[in-house]
Protein backbone atom coordinates (compact mmCIF):
# COMPACT_ATOMS: atom_id res chain seq x y z
CA UNK A 1 0.00 0.00 0.00
CA UNK A 2 1.34 3.40 -0.85
CA UNK A 3 0.75 6.66 1.06
CA UNK A 4 -1.46 7.81 -1.80
CA UNK A 5 -3.85 4.94 -1.03
CA UNK A 6 -4.51 6.18 2.53
CA UNK A 7 -7.87 7.79 3.20
CA UNK A 8 -9.10 9.79 6.19
CA UNK A 9 -11.15 7.83 8.70
CA UNK A 10 -14.83 8.81 8.47
CA UNK A 11 -15.96 10.93 11.41
CA UNK A 12 -18.51 8.39 12.69
CA UNK A 13 -15.62 5.92 13.31
CA UNK A 14 -13.42 8.40 15.22
CA UNK A 15 -15.25 8.28 18.54
CA UNK A 16 -16.36 5.41 20.71
CA UNK A 17 -19.95 5.57 21.99
CA UNK A 18 -20.63 5.54 25.73
CA UNK A 19 -20.29 1.91 26.80
CA UNK A 20 -20.40 1.84 30.58
CA UNK A 21 -23.18 -0.14 32.24
CA UNK A 22 -24.20 -0.39 35.86
CA UNK A 23 -23.05 -3.70 37.30
CA UNK A 24 -22.86 -5.60 40.55
CA UNK A 25 -20.99 -8.63 41.83
CA UNK A 26 -23.20 -11.66 41.20
CA UNK A 27 -24.53 -13.84 43.97
CA UNK A 28 -23.39 -11.81 46.98
CA UNK A 29 -24.61 -8.98 49.14
CA UNK A 30 -23.25 -6.98 52.07
CA UNK A 31 -23.33 -8.72 55.43
CA UNK A 32 -26.83 -8.28 56.84
CA UNK A 33 -28.02 -6.96 53.47
CA UNK A 34 -27.05 -3.39 54.37
CA UNK A 35 -24.12 -1.28 53.18
CA UNK A 36 -20.80 -2.65 51.99
CA UNK A 37 -18.20 -2.50 54.74
CA UNK A 38 -14.96 -0.64 54.20
CA UNK A 39 -13.11 -3.95 54.63
CA UNK A 40 -15.20 -5.59 51.88
CA UNK A 41 -14.67 -2.66 49.50
CA UNK A 42 -10.94 -2.51 50.21
CA UNK A 43 -10.54 -6.26 49.69
CA UNK A 44 -12.54 -6.15 46.46
CA UNK A 45 -10.26 -3.42 45.12
CA UNK A 46 -7.21 -5.43 46.18
CA UNK A 47 -8.52 -8.51 44.35
CA UNK A 48 -9.64 -6.71 41.18
CA UNK A 49 -7.50 -3.62 40.67
CA UNK A 50 -4.98 -3.64 37.82
CA UNK A 51 -5.79 -7.25 36.86
CA UNK A 52 -7.10 -8.81 33.70
CA UNK A 53 -10.24 -10.58 34.88
CA UNK A 54 -12.69 -12.88 33.16
CA UNK A 55 -16.27 -11.67 33.57
CA UNK A 56 -19.24 -14.00 33.39
CA UNK A 57 -22.59 -12.31 32.96
CA UNK A 58 -25.22 -13.82 35.24
CA UNK A 59 -28.96 -13.39 34.87
CA UNK A 60 -30.58 -11.31 37.61
CA UNK A 61 -34.16 -10.41 36.68
CA UNK A 62 -34.73 -8.56 39.97
CA UNK A 63 -32.21 -5.79 39.32
CA UNK A 64 -31.53 -2.91 36.97
CA UNK A 65 -27.82 -3.78 37.07
CA UNK A 66 -25.89 -6.44 35.22
CA UNK A 67 -24.77 -9.18 37.62
CA UNK A 68 -21.21 -10.22 36.85
CA UNK A 69 -18.96 -12.92 38.27
CA UNK A 70 -15.29 -11.90 38.20
CA UNK A 71 -12.57 -14.54 37.91
CA UNK A 72 -8.85 -13.96 38.31
CA UNK A 73 -7.07 -16.43 36.03
CA UNK A 74 -3.57 -14.96 36.44
CA UNK A 75 -2.20 -17.83 38.55
CA UNK A 76 -1.41 -20.94 36.59
CA UNK A 77 -3.77 -23.79 37.49
CA UNK A 78 -5.81 -21.66 39.93
CA UNK A 79 -8.89 -19.60 39.12
CA UNK A 80 -9.93 -17.24 41.93
CA UNK A 81 -13.58 -16.25 41.87
CA UNK A 82 -13.74 -12.90 43.62
CA UNK A 83 -17.19 -13.43 45.12
CA UNK A 84 -16.07 -16.77 46.62
CA UNK A 85 -12.94 -15.23 48.13
CA UNK A 86 -15.02 -12.47 49.76
CA UNK A 87 -17.49 -15.02 51.14
CA UNK A 88 -14.72 -17.31 52.46
CA UNK A 89 -13.10 -14.34 54.20
CA UNK A 90 -16.42 -13.45 55.85
CA UNK A 91 -16.64 -10.04 54.20
CA UNK A 92 -19.89 -10.65 52.27
CA UNK A 93 -22.68 -13.22 52.26
CA UNK A 94 -24.40 -15.23 49.54
CA UNK A 95 -27.83 -14.09 48.42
Amino acid sequence: MSPEDLQPLPAHFRYMPFQAVKAKLAGVQPLGGRDWSKAAKDRFIELANEKDLVGLICNDKDSDRVAIRLIDTSQEGVDLTIDSVLVEEGLVERK
